[in-house]
């Protein structure tokens, strides 16, 4: 309520109970519906204007730079990953996000770069992973690629022809190493479900004997 005499209103503000009445008054103007469409329409309309982009970006950023606000955000991402929900959410972008064809590519292009390379065959090195699947060193897997002149123990080709290192391949029941295998022999193996009897006839079959 607005008076003509100002002295006035400010008496009338003082009043015990005055001050709830206004704010219950105007928690129920603001739950109106014209009223909850009109301030939309001005917010969009306001966020609209250039020079008001260009002021609330630069208060975010002031914003966002202040050590409690940093240290608030810090402590909340914290909580945040820690949940159930979120985790999984993040798992399944993860999973879907690798299955894009062009961040697929992308990856491909990364790892041909020479740079690259060197990086993941030097961590290979220091972190081989056929020693945790196979139990055997860097050393072991070295000595077979020498014994085996760097080349597949069954179709001979060169590792320089290859893009990728040997495989290691052992037998699946004992786990002892047999030797190194191109990618092509390593699988062609594997589909013959490493059987001589299977592998015998597949001979037959070509005809070479």
């Amino acid at each position: 309520m607005v008076y003509k005499d100002p002295e006035y209103q400010r008496k009338y503000n003082k009043r015990p109970g005055i001050k709830e009445k206004q704010r219950e008054y105007r928690k129920e103007y603001q739950r109106r519906p014209e009223v909850k469409e009109r301030n939309r329409k001005w917010t969009e309309e306001y966020n609209k204007r250039p020079e008001n982009k260009e002021r609330k970006r630069e208060w975010t950023e002031e914003y966002n730079k202040r050590p409690e606000i940093k240290e608030k955000q810090k402590e909340y991402m914290k909580e945040y990953k820690q949940r159930p929900e979120s985790k999984e959410k993040r798992r399944q972008y993860i999973e879907e996000y690798k299955q894009r064809p062009e961040v697929k590519e992308k990856r491909r292009k990364h790892r041909q770069r020479p740079e690259v390379k060197k990086r993941i065959e030097e961590y290979r090195q220091q972190n081989p992973y056929y020693q945790k699947r196979y139990n055997i060193t860097v050393k072991k897997y070295n000595q077979l690629l020498k014994d085996q002149n760097n080349c597949c123990a069954i179709c001979g080709i060169h590792i320089s022809k290859l893009k990728t290192r040997l495989c290691i391949d052992h037998n699946h029941l004992t786990q002892i190493v047999r030797g190194l295998l191109c990618h092509k022999c390593n699988m062609g193996l594997g589909f013959f479900k490493d059987n001589p009897n299977i592998l015998d006839n597949a001979i037959k079959y070509l005809g070479y004997i």
